[in-house]
């Protein structure tokens, strides 16, 4: 591990289940939005020693540094910018390239306000791209499923209630089952596509599910004949907007996964807007998202930022 990197780590912590209340007070003071903050997502996501996310507090700002070490070689890049971003940790981001030994440090993702800010600041020594778009659904729009727009989506899960009745909440009991549905949804799915990008983090999650307070992570499943088929966590982000975090069916039953979101957003009503985070490009899934009929499509960047002089 690089010197600099080594000491930079000295001032932080690895993420823990017992930092979510104060990481979540912090983004919801600063109207952080994007799916990525959501704090069981960043505890869970957190997967030493392959992947490890470390806490930190830069000139009064929340840092969350990723270390990623593979075939020996290690690479430290940010979460998203720092919160607050201020004049403050500008210069700091300015050095960190240098002080991790690196060309570059990527900032995974980016919101609109804070990639126009980045390009102010850093001009030619920041590249940056789209990311792609998360989807942002009224929860009550999408429980009546009200007028044509969702007439497929009314046929679909008119005919999975009949199939589909026990709908529960999530209990510590059922946990098992749903590692073992996460195993056979990865199996199907993986025929499909070669990267399953939250099989680790949901993992993760459901290991620590019951150690997450019921009012930071809330969860459900679906039972067919006493089977758990499918299940789904999601949870507040601010008083306003709450994180669809994880949605698994098995694919072999259909209609079982228009179904599971509806009654998941349903269960959301107390909230305005619910983030159901990007689509992976997969078409299927963007097919699926748009189903629901998104408020909006909320844009996300990642950006690069280069040791002065470097060429981008």
């Amino acid at each position: 591990m690089p010197h600099g990197l080594d000491q930079l780590l000295e001032q932080a912590r690895i993420i823990s289940v017992g930092d979510c209340e104060s990481i979540q007070e912090i983004l919801e003071r600063n109207n952080k939005s994007m799916w990525v903050h959501f704090s069981p997502f960043l505890v869970s996501y957190s997967l030493p020693p392959r992947r490890s996310l470390y806490l930190l507090e830069i000139e009064g700002s929340l840092v969350l540094i990723q270390v990623n070490v593979r075939n020996g070689e290690t690479r430290t890049d940010l979460l998203f910018p720092p919160v607050p971003y201020t004049d403050k940790i500008n210069s700091w981001l300015t050095t960190l390239p240098e002080v991790v030994g690196q060309e570059d440090v990527r900032i995974i993702w980016v919101d609109e306000e804070e990639i126009s800010r980045l390009q102010l600041e850093f001009d030619e020594n920041l590249a940056w791209d789209e990311k792609g778009v998360e989807y942002i659904y009224e929860p009550e729009k999408v429980w009546t499923m009200e007028g044509s727009e969702f007439r497929d989506m009314r046929k679909r899960v008119r005919k999975a209630e009949k199939n589909f009745p026990d709908f529960m909440d999530l209990s510590v009991d059922d946990i098992f089952e749903c590692q073992e549905l996460l195993r056979k949804w990865r199996s199907l799915q993986g025929r499909k596509n070669s990267f399953l990008l939250d099989w680790g983090y949901t993992r993760a999650v459901l290991n620590n599910f019951h150690r997450f307070s019921a009012e930071t992570l809330y969860g459900w499943c679906v039972k067919v004949q006493g089977n758990v088929e499918a299940f789904a966590l999601a949870g507040p982000m601010n008083k306003n907007t709450a994180n669809f975090f994880v949605a698994k069916t098995n694919p072999e039953f259909i209609g079982l996964s228009e179904y599971l979101r509806w009654k998941v957003l349903g269960e959301l009503r107390a909230f305005s807007y619910v983030n159901d985070a990007g689509d992976l490009g997969i078409s299927g899934l963007r097919q699926h998202k748009m189903k629901m009929r998104p408020t909006a499509l909320q844009k996300t960047f990642t950006a690069t930022l280069m040791t002065r002089g470097a060429k981008k």
